[in-house]
């Protein structure tokens, strides 16, 4: 609900007080309590909070299905840790071999497939990502390095299988134009 927040720190934190007045929630906000805000955060957490281990499942078997898509079809590695425990489920970094990102980038505009060249935090930079070069990737493959980002509510079978054909069908093209 609009108006409500939660705030979640270290008992070692203190934050400083936002509004100065009373001393409800031990001093830290002044004013009245908005109950029913609470009660509805609450009810908001809890509903968001029953479909992640469905989500995060779902998400991994959208993910693994386009790796696989991918891989089979050859000229595409997949980068950063495979191991589930040790990266993030819906993000998939990919590796065009013999394909410039930019390059890919407008084509797969074209086609309707949203995916990024390069680390979020690196967002808009000219140079290699520092991100990339802490993974250990060249600097020749982060210019073929692109990020596809998977979500259990916007993405289904059907759009995982359009994008690695759109994605497969745009590096086959800059392949043959690179010739």
């Amino acid at each position: 609900p609009r108006g409500v927040g939660a705030l979640l720190c270290s008992k070692r934190v203190v934050p400083a007080p936002l509004l100065l007045g009373g001393a409800q929630e031990r001093g830290h906000r002044a004013g009245t309590v908005n109950v029913a805000g609470a009660a509805g955060m609450a009810c908001a957490l809890r509903e968001a909070c029953e479909g992640l281990g469905d989500s995060a499942s779902r998400v991994e078997a959208l993910r693994a299905r386009l790796v696989s898509r991918l891989t089979e079809a050859g000229g595409v590695r997949v980068l950063g840790p495979q191991e589930p425990s040790l990266r993030l489920p819906g993000i998939v970094a990919l590796a065009l071999e013999g394909v410039d990102h930019e390059s890919a980038l407008v084509l797969l505009d074209e086609a309707g497939v949203c995916v990024s060249a390069g680390s979020a935090c690196a967002a808009g930079a000219v140079e290699s990502s520092h991100v990339l070069a802490a993974m250990g990737v060249p600097s020749e493959m982060a210019r073929t390095y692109l990020r596809v980002s998977i979500d259990a509510t916007e993405n289904d079978e059907r759009s995982i299988d359009e994008a690695a054909d759109a994605i497969l069908q745009v590096a086959e093209r800059l392949r043959g134009s690179a010739r």
